[in-house]
């Protein structure tokens, strides 16, 4: 009585109590569920349809899962841009009225979010105007300006703002494009050197 009884009414009285705010997802031992007195029989007094969900087990994964776990990256070659960018999956795009457009991904479950914002060129702004514009953490840590191996300068930082919270950053450009690159997760991906492959699979191409 006192094992099970006496808490299976607890137990109800608190569904009861939540499941009017908001929809639950309640674990219980196996020993609160059957019987007379059981948390089921108990729910269903209360005016609740109680059913059953039998569970499958398949001799594999089906073929769409299996398809969707062999997406490792996506490839993404901008045609008008002259710029090639490796995703951990397919990313979205959304292009503005000023003919400036964004590529955007999420990855599923971790929230860790890669971006890359592509403005057409103000040959009034320079690559440190725009570092000086979208570079700036409460932690005081300096952009940096440097040359990579293709020649293209750019210049890396860590940013914090309203919209994508701490954030790594680099930034390119061409003779025609301004070129905004960002990475952002929880503390865990920060901490990390994951964003650096994303960054080192992005650059114009011939």
């Amino acid at each position: 009585h006192e094992l099970f009884t006496k808490r299976n009414l607890s137990m109800v009285d608190s569904i009861l109590k939540f499941s009017k705010e908001q929809t639950l997802f309640c674990v219980v031992g196996a020993g609160h569920l059957g019987g007379g007195s059981g948390i089921l029989r108990i729910l269903e007094k209360n005016g609740f349809v109680v059913r059953s969900i039998k569970h499958n087990i398949s001799k594999g994964a089906s073929k769409e899962k299996n398809e969707f776990k062999n997406i490792k990256h996506y490839t993404l070659k901008d045609t008008i841009v002259k710029l090639n960018a490796t995703f951990p999956g397919k990313p979205n795009l959304k292009i503005e009225k000023d003919k400036s457009k964004t590529y955007t991904y999420s990855e599923f479950g971790q929230g860790n979010h890669y971006s890359i914002e592509i403005i057409p060129h103000n040959e009034k702004e320079k690559i440190e105007d725009l570092a000086n514009i979208h570079i700036s953490n409460s932690k005081g840590i300096p952009a940096i300006k440097k040359t990579l191996e293709t020649d293209e300068v750019i210049v890396d930082g860590i940013s914090d703002n309203y919209i994508y919270g701490l954030h790594h950053i680099r930034i390119m450009q061409n003779d025609k494009y301004h070129i905004l690159i960002k990475a952002t997760g929880g503390n865990k991906f920060m901490s990390s050197e994951r964003f650096k492959k994303f960054f080192g699979s992005i650059w114009f191409y011939e």
